[in-house]
């Protein structure tokens, strides 16, 4: 196998644009500041190499050995890495946008401020991966490997997320509007302040997870698991939570102004304070809830389950009620109950 090291004085030299290097192996070199657009070094052998500030522009790095690589700055638009391994690999402040790095090993990498846009990451393995303050618009993340992974302030608007495994990973403050995470897997996840404004997370689970302050407007979370989720001062007006189990969630102060949560199970969840203003409740369940001080107003409650239920000063003026059942419910002090 051809072995090239310390080509740092005569990179420059040489122009390596399109060149085949497949195979080779530059395990340790170091290539700062050259161009290497097009080149192919698919198989290649580059762990430890320093490729900072490098032009991969357009090069093909399939199933190349990266790992532990330093590729701060470097440019990687439009190049092919699918299959590569880059575990513990430093990608800060790269240029990856529309990249190709289906099925690669990302597992401990630092991708911080990388740019990402319209890159292709499903199925990569990203276990603890770090992507803070990154740009992913619109990229494929489609079951990818993100356990663990902190994202916080990142750009995912309009990323394709569908069966991806987020599960306690740190999104923090990041921008989700609407991303598609159908299925995906974000139990225990940190979302606290996240946008998931217009966001596709039907049959998402989310048990566990922490959404405070999160905005899910226009949201749907159809069939959705958030079980003992944290929602308290999060917004989710006009969500759609049809079938969503929400039992054991706390929304204290959360906003679900004309939400749909028909046949949703809010079984001893705590909706202190919470605004229901002119929400569809059709035959859900409060067994067992709290919805002390809550705002019910102008509520469509058609076979609704409030057995149990804890209404203490709650706000159900206007409200439409048929066939909905309080038997064993605190109702003191409610406001134009019937």
């Amino acid at each position: 196998m051809l072995i090239l090291k310390e080509l740092q004085d005569v990179g420059k030299q040489i122009d390596w644009r399109g060149a085949d290097l497949r195979g080779v192996d530059l395990s340790g070199a170091r290539l700062h500041d050259i161009d290497l657009r097009g080149v192919d070094l698919s198989g290649a052998k580059l762990i430890g190499v320093h490729l900072i500030k490098v032009n991969l522009s357009g090069a093909y790095l399939i199933e190349a050995d990266l790992m532990q690589a330093d590729l701060t700055g470097s440019k990687l638009s439009e190049a092919n890495l699918s299959g590569a391994n880059l575990e513990g690999a430093n990608l800060e402040w790269a240029t990856a946008s529309r990249a190709n790095l289906q099925r690669a090993n990302l597992k401990w990498a630092r991708l911080d401020d990388i740019n990402l846009r319209g890159a292709n990451l499903s199925m990569a393995e990203m276990l603890g991966t770090k992507i803070r303050s990154s740009e992913l618009i619109d990229a494929n993340l489609s079951r990818a490997d993100l356990r663990g992974a902190d994202l916080r302030n990142s750009n995912l608007r309009k990323a394709n997320l569908i069966e991806a495994d987020l599960s306690n990973a740190n999104l923090q403050e990041v921008n989700l509007k609407g991303a598609c995470l159908e299925t995906a897997r974000l139990s225990r996840t940190n979302l606290i302040d996240a946008q998931l404004n217009f966001a596709q997370l039907i049959e998402a689970n989310l048990s566990q997870a922490n959404l405070v302050g999160s905005n899910l407007t226009n949201a749907n979370l159809r069939s959705a698991n958030l079980a003992i989720a944290e929602l308290s001062y999060a917004n989710l007006s006009n969500a759609f939570l049809w079938e969503a189990n929400m039992t054991g969630a706390n929304l204290y102060l959360a906003i679900l102004k004309n939400a749909n949560l028909c046949f949703t199970n809010l079984k001893g969840a705590r909706l202190i304070s919470t605004n229901l203003e002119c929400a569809d409740l059709s035959a859900a369940c409060f067994l067992d809830a709290n919805l002390e001080e809550a705002n019910l107003t102008r509520t469509y409650l058609r076979g609704v389950c409030f057995q149990s239920a804890n209404l203490e000063c709650a706000n159900l003026t206007g409200a439409y009620i048929s066939s909905t059942d309080f038997s064993g419910a605190n109702l003191s002090r409610v406001v134009q109950a019937f």
